[in-house]
């Protein structure tokens, strides 16, 4: 006998009245055949579930012995809902209890702290996976033969694709999995979706870490690295404890010659624009109906996965404290429910990346709107962020807002007074130390004093139009400085020569962090980290009223900047002294793995060791598997990785602590190699984060350098932004290095006057919306009108000119036919523009200036932003670096003052690199690729540009 298989909808209902509480009641009868139980299982016959051929497949096999875990999923889904939510209560109650005393712990929690969106993602993830080991647990228990099989941790021979589905239904995942629905933007959504139109999930926030590479569980889809096995290639799997210990912590720090510790927290502050990782919804043991915290087991019960304290640890004692906590990341829905149709159709575990990946300054913003409206200042329209105004005690500025909370998470001054709550930012880790608020202070006075500038520049535009403007900006600059000012210092020059110039937006490239590189890549900071916060006055000396503070003092201690320091000292210290230098005997100091997060009474966090089992929690391949993507040899023994790590103690180390080559952790294998030269990490690291940092930049629509998000003008002077002039726009710092991560001996750092900055008048527009363009009567435009108040103007598609009509338009060839083969045209405001050919006759200053009158225009003057701004552009894009110079127009400058006849300064836009001046009598413009004007004089021949005249 067979019978057609049940439909989802009336499985779905029937599951429902069992989780409800009705089955008992309007159940039973009605699903008594639709849903297997225990109960069902053993006093039915097998023969009611019988496969259809047509509609299940050729099996003659029962539906139980085909899916043994069928008959367990409706209690197993009833038990994991109570054990969720149980868990969730039990963590709030804990977190607003005011008399619970606080741990280390309690801060690692909250740097993953989780916004509302992710709680509700990660709670019904954790239904899923919940249900899912519930069953498998079950059908071990109960089903002898299929465990002998060998088949106890597959999923997909346990549950049904139908009843898998249910438990996606019922555990809230598919009500999440809803299609965006995308317009065409002109700005960045808060959370990153709709970047890509095809594909609007790529690189959004509340989705999952991608990969290079697939995950290693030792379960196949779910249990981390370590869970139950004890043993890989036949040696056991040390404790990251061990690791840490052995390999990775060391007393002492090496200064590094070149670079300043701006570095290492610019590391730190861009990677959490790129990830944040969410922990476990509840941090209490799912399988107990006690509160037992992960802190008090060191049992891998989900979501506990503690890490084991070796019996010879320099610090813990084992027999009191045997293992340090730890709790899983939390996972996106998608885990192990795949399509019914298609049976093999599951995923691996996948954990939530809490923030968009794209480089959009999210850690200033938010990666939600929620929280995106909750850090603007809504009591003006002047588009601006909340602040605490001018409360900085060193200079007068504004601060970040307070977090409204009755709980005060946040560490208070020992010696009493005024608490002081936790700052509120885009980023929940803005807390972390104060470093860290010092950048995101920054970030955020930045952003209101753009807002004020184009608000000044466009008095009409609104307060979200200011907001939006001035929010793209503030992430364009963060790109640019990025990969102009970082990078190259720590990819080397050689790797950045591969990633190459930007070309252009790809939609086919997914721009989503992948997890490898969230993981350990891109978890360099640490490393690099001193354990001493330098704080420093004017004369970049330890500030004698406040001096330098251990670094395990500043951790989530804002009351520090509020009472003592400001944000100046922390500035002046991140430029003025040198980064840490991690080399393979000194990777990282004992102030992070010793006395993370310290409190009175409690011993402080292992940073290295949670980083090693965070890798492990998340799936991350071992170390060789990378080495052979990146294409490094492919280790079979130590010493084999002698080209990489050529140390042989280190070597030696690596293998007394994991045995055998192919079982060392991603992480520390990376650390542990030799830099690059000209780098900061090593080849493989240098492999990974190229390839994320190339995605990112291809696979972002609103990239900055990408055709239509700016105008050329505006991406010039993007290409002008260095952090040296942001520190000096938005603190009281007034003098420091051109180029903050570089070392500079005080003496040789500069006023910031003589700091080049962007020119914001290319931003100005210039005519307000009327609706002429919509009246046929009037609109005889051949192809763009423009509103004007009262009127309107013709323009033209971008290469296209007004021809003299002022309809119809033509480009720059068919005005100049003569001019075609000679030379390049470029378009800007309507004029074309005439770069003569380079390896043509090259002509004196005089000579150019004839020769442009002969054409028909005459050597161009720049007497605007835009117009310098086009011309650069156009240079950079299209003429070799090695031709750098070209004749430019001075016939309209005064004689005795630095300005042109109309008054416009020349220093407001530009930037002349001799101390001679125009009006010395001989001396001709010239115009240098790289953003530079220099004045020349004599018979020297060169290259030059035409402004040609209107024509037809």
């Amino acid at each position: 006998m067979s019978v057609d298989p049940p439909t989802c909808e009336a499985m779905r209902l029937c599951i429902l009245l069992v989780l409800t509480g009705w089955y008992s009641l309007f159940g039973e009868v009605t699903c008594a055949a639709l849903i297997p139980t225990e109960q069902s299982s053993e006093q039915q016959p097998s023969e009611e579930f019988i496969l259809s051929e047509d509609d299940w497949g050729e099996d003659s096999r029962t539906h139980e012995q085909r899916y043994p875990g069928d008959v367990f999923v409706a209690s197993s889904l009833q038990e994991t809902i109570r054990q969720v939510d149980s868990s969730i209560t039990n963590t709030e109650k804990l977190h607003h209890d005011e008399d619970r005393i606080r741990t280390p712990f309690e801060f690692l929690e909250r740097l993953h702290h989780m916004s509302p969106e992710a709680r509700k993602e990660a709670r019904a993830a954790a239904i899923v996976e919940g249900t899912m080991q519930l069953v498998l647990e079950r059908v071990r228990e109960h089903n002898k033969d299929w465990v002998a099989a060998g088949d106890m941790c597959d999923i997909r021979k346990a549950i049904s694709p139908a009843q898998r589905d249910i438990i996606a239904d019922m555990s809230g995942c598919e009500q999440l999995a809803v299609a965006a629905n995308c317009s065409i933007y002109k700005y960045r959504t808060a959370d990153g979706s709709c970047n890509n139109i095809d594909n609007p999930h790529w690189g959004a926030a509340l989705r999952p870490f991608k990969r290079f590479m697939l995950p290693k569980y030792d379960d196949g889809w779910n249990e981390p690295i370590g869970w139950e096995k004890s043993e890989y290639n036949g040696f056991p799997l040390p404790s990251p404890r061990q690791v840490s210990s052995v390999l990775l912590t060391s007393s002492e720090t090496e200064d590094d010659p070149e670079y300043t510790h701006m570095l290492t927290e610019w590391g730190r502050f861009l990677r959490h624009d790129m990830e944040q990782t969410a922990t476990a919804v509840g941090c209490t043991v799912l399988a107990s109906k006690k509160k037992i915290l992960c802190t008090d087991t060191c049992d891998n019960v989900s979501p506990c996965f503690p890490i084991a304290v070796p019996d010879d640890d320099p610090r813990i004692n084992n027999t009191q404290k045997p293992c340090l906590p730890f709790t899983r990341s939390s996972s996106m829905c998608g885990v192990a429910v795949g399509d019914t149709s298609n049976p093999d159709d599951l995923l691996d575990r996948e954990q939530i990346n809490q923030v968009s990946s794209f480089i959009d300054a999210s850690m200033v913003y938010g990666s939600s709107e929620h929280l995106a409206q909750s850090l603007r200042d809504l009591t003006t329209d002047l588009g601006l962020l909340r602040v605490q105004p001018r409360a900085d005690v060193s200079s007068g500025l504004d601060l970040l807002p307070f977090q409204e909370e009755e709980d005060k998470p946040c560490n208070q001054d020992p010696a009493g007074g005024d608490s002081v709550p936790c700052f509120l930012a885009g980023d929940s880790r803005a807390n972390e130390d104060n470093r860290a608020i010092a950048s995101h202070t920054v970030w955020v006075r930045e952003h209101n004093r753009l807002a004020r500038v184009l608000h000044g520049l466009n008095p009409h535009w609104g307060g979200d139009r200011l907001y939006q403007e001035a929010r793209e900006i503030v992430a364009a600059e963060i790109q640019h400085i990025t990969f102009s000012e970082y990078l190259p210092k720590i990819l080397g020059p050689t790797e950045m020569e591969e990633v190459g110039e930007y070309s252009e937006y790809d939609p086919d490239v997914d721009p989503s962090v992948r997890n490898s590189v969230a993981m350990a890549a891109f978890r360099l900071n640490d490393a690099a980290t001193d354990p001493l916060v330098q704080r420093y006055d004017q004369n970049y000396e330890e500030d004698p009223a406040i001096g330098n503070v251990a670094l395990r003092d500043t951790f989530f201690a804002p009351w520090r900047i509020v009472k003592e320091s400001g944000i100046d000292s922390l500035v002046r210290g991140l430029i003025g002294s040198p980064a840490k230098l991690a080399t393979p005997r000194n990777v990282i100091h004992e102030e992070l793995t010793e006395h993370m997060f310290a409190l009175p009474g409690h011993a402080g966090l292992d940073i290295a060791a949670i980083t090693i089992q965070r890798g492990r929690d998340h799936g991350i391949p071992f170390y060789n598997n990378w080495r052979d993507i990146c294409e490094l040899l492919l280790a079979e023994s130590f010493d084999d990785l002698s080209g990489d790590i050529p140390d042989d103690d280190i070597r030696q180390k690596l293998a007394d602590v994991y045995g055998d080559v192919r079982n060392v952790d991603l992480w520390p294998g990376g650390l542990l190699e030799d830099h690059v030269t000209g780098g900061r990490v090593g080849p493989t690291f240098r492999c990974l984060l190229a390839a994320q940092f190339k995605a990112i930049r291809q696979g972002d629509r609103f990239w900055h350098e990408n055709y239509g998000v700016f105008t050329a003008a505006q991406r010039a002077q993007i290409g002008r932004v260095t952090y040296a002039r942001v520190l000096c726009d938005n603190t009281g710092v007034t003098r420091l290095q051109p180029d903050v991560f570089v070392r500079t001996d005080v003496t040789d750092m500069v006023s910031c006057d003589n700091i080049p900055g962007v020119l914001m008048e290319v931003w100005k527009e210039t005519f307000e919306d009327s609706d002429e363009c919509h009246n046929p009567d009037m609109n005889d435009c051949e192809q763009i009108c423009i509103n004007l108040v009262g009127s309107y103007l013709c323009a033209c598609q971008d290469g296209l000119v007004l021809r003299a009509d002022g309809r119809s338009c033509a480009s720059c060839q068919e005005l100049y036919p003569d001019l075609v083969s000679t030379g390049d045209f470029g378009v800007y405001d309507n004029q074309c523009f005439w770069f003569s050919p380079l390896r043509g006759d090259r002509l004196t200053y005089p000579d150019a200036q004839e020769s442009c009158v002969l054409l028909g225009g005459k050597l161009a003057m720049i007497k605007t932003a835009g117009v310098q701004g086009f011309i650069e552009d156009f240079l950079r894009t299209n003429r070799p670096l090695d031709e750098a110079k070209y004749f430019i127009g001075l016939d309209d400058l005064l004689t005795d003052y630095f300005a042109w006849s109309d008054g416009t300064e020349l220093g407001d836009f530009t930037n002349w690199i001799t101390e001679h001046t125009p009006y010395y009598r001989g001396n001709y413009g010239v115009l240098l690729e790289d953003q530079q004007w220099d004045l020349t004089r004599g018979s020297v021949t060169l290259p030059y540009i035409c402004q040609m005249d209107p024509a037809d």
